[in-house]
């Protein structure tokens, strides 16, 4: 697919299997494309900053943007306009995911938990200090949603495992091999998969 000029900087594909959305940082857009004929759609417009990282819900109707200015949007993919917007972060969101909630990572330390429809009303008070004002890399709800787990892409950084509806903190794991860039839960919940820049990859019963 010859997509935007400029770097690709976050892709994900929708739950029909057949759609893809990436964000041009150069542009400031979002383009969709169907995979089988490589059609594609007009870019979603309204970016004021340029996409960091994009995030889709299950059923692929909404996506979930972080710009490189802290806001949080909302878009329905389906009629491709934007739903809701909060400004979630003082600085660039670097990771996202979404479950039946929303939670968001910056580089200012934080991670924001809330409601889908809610984006002015964090679920979480907070917002959740990760570790200081060293950068979150990844944030991944485990399969049931019921708990988060985040890491910083810095030496000597915890992987902490929070509560997805009071905030608490349930583990805290410290890598010291190497800074941590992505995570993934198996797929029961009970197993955590941290890969670091080290190209090692390590697994922790949570």
């Amino acid at each position: 697919i010859d997509g935007p000029r400029g770097q690709i900087s976050s892709l994900v594909f929708l739950a029909d299997g057949k759609h893809i959305v990436c964000a041009c940082k150069a542009e400031k857009t979002i383009q969709m494309w169907n995979i089988e004929d490589h059609g594609e759609t007009e870019p979603l417009t309204n970016l004021n900053a340029a996409v960091n990282v994009i995030a889709s819900s299950k059923d692929g109707k909404l996506i979930v943007t972080g710009d490189v200015d802290g806001k949080v949007v909302v878009w329905d993919t389906s009629l491709q306009k934007r739903c809701e917007a909060a400004e979630r972060h003082g600085r660039m969101v670097t990771a996202l995911d979404v479950s039946s909630h929303v939670t968001s990572g910056s580089n200012d330390g934080t991670v924001v938990v809330w409601k889908m429809g809610e984006p002015g009303f964090p679920l979480v008070q907070g917002p959740l200090m990760h570790h200081g004002s060293i950068s979150v890399s990844s944030v991944k709800f485990s399969p049931a949603g019921s708990h988060i787990a985040s890491a910083s892409a810095h030496w000597g950084c915890s992987v902490k495992i929070w509560h997805t509806r009071t905030g608490d903190q349930i583990a805290s794991i410290r890598i010291d091999s190497s800074p941590t860039h992505s995570l993934a839960w198996s797929s029961d919940g009970r197993r955590l998969f941290a890969g670091c820049s080290n190209g090692s990859i390590s697994c922790f019963d949570t």
